[in-house]
């Protein structure tokens, strides 16, 4: 930003502690995963919310060549850093996509399993850069990441409201307790769990490192599972109140609530047949 700003004005800009409120800018991260900057381009006597509000046309031109310049010099993400999304519902936010992802490996509705060998596990763990290329995963490894995946819906179930099944969260903490992990801290202050092995421990390690920095961010309460039981799809909540319930309300929510309803008037019904 300074690089920008001095190269458009010719002179280093001065940094003052100054700022102000914009909502929307959580919201861009929090639900979109997108960083954002603010540029302020208002001198100190524009009279910003304040009687005679008004801005200056100079500044602004030279600020918009920083603007430009901000764009050009910003890095790229790799446009392969996750491979291309195809699930119907929407991805959640950064790197949270890679736990729903890791979830929605077993299609529930269709019985349609994307690891049948540890050859399919590896590769979907190559593919979202979980583990280098040169891993050999075993039949063990298979079966552990299955029983850690189904755990982990167990706990996606119960941000949707419902009760966790007791046999695949014991199983999950079974995965939990054979894995190798110790926590390393980076020269920044930030955290990450590590395997002392390469391979499945250090994939897991990985996906749990962004498990429990969702749960510190906020966002792991909006991963959900759809409490439809012959679908159970990972969906990222972006409803205000974080109320919803399936992955879909025109698929999953209507065939559920079409259900209440007739579950509802078969009580009615017998209910009055009784009397």
């Amino acid at each position: 930003m300074t690089q920008s700003m001095g190269a458009s004005w010719g002179i280093q800009p001065l940094l003052e502690r100054v700022g102000g409120t914009i909502p929307i800018v959580g919201y861009l991260q929090t639900i979109m995963g997108v960083d954002s900057i603010n540029i302020g381009w208002a001198l100190p006597d524009c009279n910003a919310h304040a009687p005679d509000e008004h801005l200056h046309l100079f500044p602004r031109h030279r600020s918009a060549g920083s603007f430009l310049l901000v764009h050009s010099m910003t890095p790229r993400p790799s446009a392969s850093r996750y491979p291309a999304w195809t699930s119907a519902v929407d991805p959640a936010p950064g790197d949270l996509r890679i736990v729903q992802a890791f979830v929605n490996t077993l299609d529930v509705q269709d019985d349609e399993e994307l690891w049948p060998t540890p050859e399919d596990l590896t590769s979907w763990l190559v593919a979202w850069d979980l583990v280098d290329r040169e891993a050999q995963l075993t039949d063990t490894d298979r079966e552990d990441a299955i029983r850690f995946r189904e755990g982990l819906r167990q706990l996606l179930l119960t941000n949707a409201g419902h009760d966790v099944d007791a046999g695949a969260a014991g199983d999950l903490e079974v995965v939990l307790e054979t894995l190798p992990l110790r926590c390393s801290l980076s020269q920044d202050g930030d955290y990450r769990l590590v395997g002392d092995r390469e391979g499945w421990p250090g994939a897991a390690a990985r996906i749990l490192t962004l498990v429990t920095r969702a749960m510190s961010d906020g966002t792991w309460a909006r991963l959900k599972a759809c409490r439809r039981d012959t679908c159970l799809w990972v969906y990222y909540d972006t409803s205000k109140n974080r109320s919803g319930k399936w992955c879909s309300m025109s698929g999953c929510g209507n065939v559920m609530k079409a259900r209440a309803y007739r579950e509802r008037r078969q009580i009615r019904d017998a209910a009055a047949g009784s009397r």
